[in-house]
C-alpha cells in the first residue's frame, strides 16, 4: 500500500494490499507487481485512493481486468479509465493513500483463493 501520510494502516475495506500491490499511479495508469510465488490468471479486485479528509476518490474502488494472467514478480500496468478519477489529475499525489484491494484470485494451478 502507498501512504502520504506514512501510516502504516491499510485502506482497503475487504481483501489484501499484500498479494498484488499497486506500487505506484498517473492519473492515467496504476503499476501492479505480483507477489504471490505462482503464477495469476483471474484476479478480482480494485484500486483504491483515498484523499487525507478520509474521501474515496471516484467515489468507489476502481476495478482491475478480471481475466489476465500475472506472472509472479512482474510488473504491469493497467489503466485508469472511468468516470469520477479525474479527480487524480488535480490533487497533489503526495496528499492521497492508495492500495490494490484483492478479494480473489485463481492460480495457474487451479487453486482459489479468497480474501
Amino acid at each position: 500500500m502507498g501512504s502520504a501520510s506514512g501510516q502504516e494502516g491499510d485502506i482497503c475495506q475487504e481483501g489484501t494490499s499484500e498479494l498484488v500491490e499497486m506500487i505506484d499511479w498517473t492519473s492515467g495508469t496504476m503499476i501492479l507487481v505480483n507477489h504471490s510465488p505462482k503464477p495469476i490468471v483471474m484476479i478480482e479486485a480494485e484500486a483504491m485512493f483515498v484523499d487525507p479528509l478520509g474521501t474515496v476518490i471516484g467515489d468507489r474502488g476502481h476495478p482491475i481486468v478480471r481475466d489476465m494472467t500475472l506472472k509472479p514478480g512482474l510488473k504491469f500496468t493497467q489503466d485508469i479509465y472511468l468516470p469520477g478519477f479525474e479527480r487524480l489529475d488535480q490533487v497533489d499525489r503526495d496528499l492521497v493513500d492508495f492500495a490494490l484491494c484483492t478479494t480473489g484470485v485463481v492460480y495457474a494451478d487451479g487453486t482459489v483463493e479468497k480474501f
